[in-house]
């Protein structure tokens, strides 16, 4: 509904809207009142800040399409189609950087919403009341801003947008200065974050939305470029989306690497010895596909050559340059290597032997071999070890059957990590000539779902993540002699099973 009315001899455009539960949004009524007369587009409108409460929350009054928003132009009655925004501040305030409107950029409306469905907006004129401020929106996706001189508050009462009720299966990434981040998927399928406060902490900050989104398809990996972070998930497009770390440790805004593609299951990420960044994408083909940053742009998806299609994801190792497994549509493993100039091999086969299911991994032990370990399809955990040549698949001895692929961390040496069919976490080490040791729990204390998570803390502590039955996430703590035991990282979240 649109109804016009006129004020001081100034067209003024009142429109009020529902907003469906789309993208992850509840359903609201909102209105968005223009604030400013009909003029020219040459007319740069406004831009406010909005203050999130006490909650930490402010709710936008739209979402859609590639930049998550949708907001009404005032100054010519048209729908915005470009949006970024910062992420909140410490003191909650959201900023609104700039829009690229359809005439190069007017006003832009920004409300909030009560329990009630009431929104506060600014009064009439209010843009001569906040609009001190310049945005520049750079080609890496950053803001450079001024301080606002003014701004507007919400309603104290605004709505907070409910936690998710589940997670997915823990990722783990380790900022430059050693502290652990956990990223996981909702049930909203935006992808949430928690990182230590400090370097070897216990403490870990509120789980967060990292920079809202359009709910994705899957889960999150991460990689290091430059010493910061890099996120990468399928979008709800099934095109793969990344967000970085800024040099400041916040963070940018989703983008897709490339539109146009389309993927499943969940990528894999790894760096080149050159220092570029590599993503490889389970494509909707079914073949293994691959994009390259060379430190200014990606160089677009190309297919690895040679693949005879894949039923899984892929996982990389290293040995003389990266390594990429992947389990074929015949469920034995696949290996194809990646030089140094970005030069990809042939695939072959890790050995006829057996056939797998779910995700390998793969890691190098202390004498420069090359071990990969996947789930049979008996359910036992296999490895096989590349010294020159491929010595051939054998079942890590001593396990009972296991319901997860295996993951892997580190302490004094490669430790691998599986959910048991008795779907607690269970642990084997192996040394640096190959040997491996007995499996044993990560403690009995709680059940299981998916695959687990680990990561390393600076002082050599390791830490194992995992979805709770619950759906919480929980983590424990390895330090030298003993596990510390079980804890859930800030109950009453929860996320995606798997």
């Amino acid at each position: 509904m649109k109804m016009t009315l006129r004020r001081f001899g100034l067209v003024l455009v009142m429109c009020v809207a529902i907003v469906f539960a789309q993208f992850g949004l509840e359903h609201k009524t909102y209105a968005a009142r223009a604030e400013q007369a009909q003029v020219a587009t040459t007319t740069t409108c406004s831009r406010y800040v909005i203050d999130g409460g006490a909650n930490g929350y402010t709710q936008t009054v739209a979402r859609y399409g590639y930049s998550f928003s949708l907001w009404y132009n005032a100054c010519t009655g048209q729908n915005y189609t470009s949006l970024n925004t910062f992420g909140m501040s410490a003191s909650g305030q959201i900023t609104v950087e700039r829009a690229d409107g359809p005439d190069g950029g007017d006003r832009i409306e920004y409300a909030t919403v009560n329990g009630s469905g009431i929104i506060n907006t600014p009064g009439v004129n209010a843009p001569q009341n906040a609009a001190r401020a310049c945005f520049q929106n750079n080609a890496d996706y950053q803001v450079q801003c001024t301080p606002w001189t003014d701004q507007m508050t919400a309603n104290t009462n605004s709505a907070t947008p409910p936690p998710p009720t589940g997670f997915s299966n823990a990722f783990v990434g380790k900022n430059s200065d050693g502290r652990l981040e956990v990223f996981a998927r909702g049930t909203d399928n935006n992808i949430w974050h928690t990182y230590q406060t400090a370097p070897n902490s216990t403490s870990w900050s509120t789980w967060s939305s990292l920079q809202g989104g359009n709910g994705f398809n899957g889960d999150p990996v991460v990689g290091v470029y430059n010493g910061t972070l890099q996120v990468f998930a399928r979008g709800p497009d099934n095109n793969i989306w990344t967000v970085g770390q800024s040099a400041s440790g916040g963070w940018r805004q989703w983008k897709p690497l490339q539109t146009g593609y389309g993927f499943q299951g969940t990528p894999a990420v790894g760096t080149m010895s050159n220092g570029n960044l590599v993503i490889i994408a389970h494509g909707g083909d079914n073949n293994m596909w691959a994009n390259i940053f060379t430190g200014s742009s990606w160089q677009g998806w190309a297919t690895i050559p040679g693949g005879n299609g894949f039923n899984g994801d892929p996982t990389i190792g290293t040995y003389g340059g990266m390594q990429v497994f992947a389990r074929g549509t015949d469920n034995h493993i696949w290996i194809v290597g990646l030089s140094s100039n970005g030069t990809w091999g042939q695939w072959n086969t890790v050995q006829i032997g057996g056939t797998f299911q779910g995700t390998p991994a793969a890691v190098t032990i202390g004498n420069g071999n090359l071990v990969v370990i996947a789930r049979g399809s008996d359910n036992n955990m296999w490895s096989d070890t590349f010294a020159g040549s491929w010595k051939g698949w054998a079942t890590i001895p001593g396990g009972n059957g296991f319901n997860s692929d295996p993951t892997i961390g580190t302490y004094g040496g490669p430790q691998v990590f599986a959910r048991g069919t008795d779907n607690h976490i269970w642990i084997v080490g192996l040394s640096s000539n190959g040997t491996w040791g007995q499996w044993n729990t990560v403690q009995i204390g709680g059940t299981f779902q998916g695959t687990p998570g680990t990561g390393t803390m600076p002082n050599g502590n390791m830490m194992v993540f995992a979805q709770g039955s619950d759906s919480n996430i929980w983590q424990d703590t390895y330090a030298g002699s003993s596990w510390n035991g079980w804890s859930v990282i800030q109950a009453g979240w929860g996320f995606n099973g798997a």
